[in-house]
């Protein structure tokens, strides 16, 4: 489920950027709520159906986390039992783990961050932040949520700019002391 195509970050490889100049969608949170409860019918077997609906993944052409109040939806998601995966650049995390309890958060399948890169400097020329000091912020909120025992992936979208011996080495001390 995509909760919005804005995004806080302008990366260079992102084949949606150009969609949202065009299209910028955004839709209040209690939206997504109905959703779910709509998707959560779909659960129930009968004769006539082929499957049942199990797992959800907030991911999308933009950043999932600047939905306000995304987290009502991730935790109500999780309330209806779904198995809950979240994509997301780990910038507003923090609204996460500050607003939906810990034994709940444990639930989730997993939270995938893109970090691209463990060099702040490298990351920032691949991911184009609007606002300074992102990198920090996803360290933080990464090292946070680790320190709660969710689960956390890191995604690296390899390139030109950070396959480098050097860079490699940076991204895995980075996810090791996180």
């Amino acid at each position: 489920i995509d909760l919005t195509n804005h995004c806080n970050q302008d990366c260079y490889y992102c084949i949606s950027s150009e969609f949202r100049k065009n299209a910028l969608v955004h839709q209040h949170y209690t939206k997504f709520i109905t959703l779910l409860d709509q998707l959560a019918t779909w659960r129930e077997h009968t004769p006539k159906s082929y499957g049942t609906l199990q797992a959800i993944t907030f991911a999308g052409g933009g950043e999932p986390t600047l939905l306000k109040g995304y987290h009502h939806v991730i935790e109500h998601a999780i309330d209806l039992g779904f198995l809950v995966s979240l994509t997301t650049n780990g910038t507003l995390l923090d609204q996460l783990y500050k607003n939906v309890d810990n034994d709940k958060l444990k639930l989730l399948n997993w939270i995938g961050i893109d970090i691209d890169s463990g060099n702040p400097i490298t990351y920032e020329r691949i991911r184009k932040s609007f606002t300074s000091g992102m990198f920090d912020r996803v360290v933080k909120n990464a090292t946070e949520l680790r320190a709660r025992s969710i689960p956390v992936d890191f995604k690296l979208l390899a390139n030109e700019l950070n396959t480098s011996p050097e860079e490699i080495d940076t991204m895995f001390i980075e996810a090791r002391l996180i």
